[in-house]
């Protein structure tokens, strides 16, 4: 699998298509429509684990430009078209800052817990949008 360069600041966002999965190309997601996909959460550097992922659970939906996800997500969603396919690559600075996230089971802190300064990826697949 090919690695693609981790964003820099003065590229917070970066868009690497999927081939053969570039959707309709004219139904985006913008701000106050709500969106439906399915993601796999990944750290760009450490060891490239996966901190999270809908696929093992059902297709996720939020209302775009709500700040209900983090920036970079939030952003990089809005430049996907319908059906389409795409990793995106966000800069810490998009994510979540030098503080980090706790994972899912606080009982287990470090489980898909993510780390400072940590730059994220996500495979997104956009399944519907709607009003």
């Amino acid at each position: 699998m090919a690695r693609h360069p981790t964003p820099t600041l003065s590229s917070p966002i970066r868009i690497v298509p999927i081939p053969d999965k570039q959707g309709d190309g004219h139904t985006y997601p913008v701000a106050g429509k709500t969106v439906t996909i399915h993601y796999t959460g990944k750290l760009v550097d450490f060891d490239q684990r996966t901190f999270d992922s809908s696929r093992a659970r059902n297709a996720f939906r939020f209302k775009v430009g709500a700040g209900q996800v983090i920036p970079g997500l939030d952003e990089g969603v809005q430049k996907l078209s319908l059906a389409s396919k795409a990793w995106i690559y966000i800069h810490y600075s998009y994510a979540y800052n030098e503080k980090g996230a706790p994972g899912p089971d606080l009982k287990k802190p470090e489980k898909n817990a993510i780390p400072p300064f940590a730059c994220l990826k996500f495979k997104v697949q956009v399944i519907s949008i709607s009003d």
